[in-house]
């Protein structure tokens, strides 16, 4: 059971299907696997007999003592790290196998009173909500490493957790929707009072890059650039970061500083040849 393409959720497969084993996959991701080359030069032909390509919700081993449902989770879920994601629900068992959807950690609550969460913890409960289902226990895909027992913390989590988790925790987006809020005026005169208080609540960098984005999303262009210098100044000589700023500028229309911000990003690393390109054609999908 593959919950989405990337390489953690399908990898190692090959050798399960030679002993005759079924995938269960949205269709999307199997299509996206066999045409983006994960399987390398094996002839995945001879696979697709035994792949359940999935577009809807539906249920396997139906006619088991154990059956499961697998729910598809379209594009209305807006914080997939695929276009198409699968969850499995086991009814007999009240569990849920999110994979890296289950965006938790284990936290002392009494140490850490404020935080904030992934927004896939929002998609998930989204998830379970619509469907009316009644879950006990929720999966994750990884396991926490233990560091003071020297072993790993179960990688599952009671309801009880999740629902007080999600209660005591704010979600991301809504701290990247009040940042993006933020009027420019406010944003220029007190740019360094925001660094400074980011850094004191070691606020993720990924929560400001995010709000960058969603700048350019609502098209506050010069709201992005400022946030996207901010975020350099936060997490400075991350070349990721450098390149949020170049499409910030590029959006914004400043085109010299974006060709030096790509000029600068190439001789960092080669993964970054022409980002000035890059920036266009985004423009470019956006509209």
């Amino acid at each position: 059971m593959s919950s989405h393409w990337h390489l953690h959720s399908l990898s190692g497969i090959t050798p399960f299907f030679n002993q005759g084993a079924t995938l269960i996959a949205a269709k999307t991701n199997w299509e996206y696997s066999v045409n983006n080359g994960l399987f390398d030069k094996t002839d995945t032909k001879a696979f697709e007999k035994q792949v359940i390509q999935v577009s809807k919700d539906t249920i396997i081993l139906e006619n088991t003592d154990f059956p499961i449902s697998v729910l598809f989770l379209d594009e209305s879920y807006r914080h997939k790290p695929t276009r198409d994601y699968l969850f499995f629900y086991m009814p007999k068992n009240k569990c849920i196998h999110a994979s890296c959807m289950c965006a938790m950690n284990e936290i002392d609550f009494t140490q850490r009173p404020e935080f904030i969460y992934n927004d896939r913890v929002t998609d998930l409960e989204k998830a379970i909500k619509s469907r009316n289902l009644e879950v006990e226990n929720l999966f994750k895909l990884t396991a926490e490493y233990d560091k003071e027992k020297n072993t790993y913390k179960l990688p599952a989590f009671n309801n009880s957790y999740f629902e007080e988790f999600k209660q005591r925790g704010t979600p991301m987006e809504a701290i990247v929707t009040g940042f993006a809020s933020y009027d420019l005026n406010f944003i220029q005169s007190s740019k360094d009072s925001i660094l400074c208080n980011l850094i004191a609540k070691k606020i993720s960098a990924q929560i400001i890059n995010a709000t960058v984005y969603e700048c350019i999303k609502q098209k506050a262009y010069n709201n992005a650039v400022h946030w996207a210098q901010i975020l350099n100044l936060y997490q400075i000589g991350e070349v990721n970061f450098m390149d949020t700023m170049g499409e910030a500028y590029y959006n914004a229309g400043d085109f010299s500083i974006t060709q030096h911000i790509s000029n600068q990003l190439a001789v960092l690393n080669p993964n970054f040849t022409n980002q000035f390109k890059v920036w266009e054609q985004n423009k470019l999908n956006e509209n």
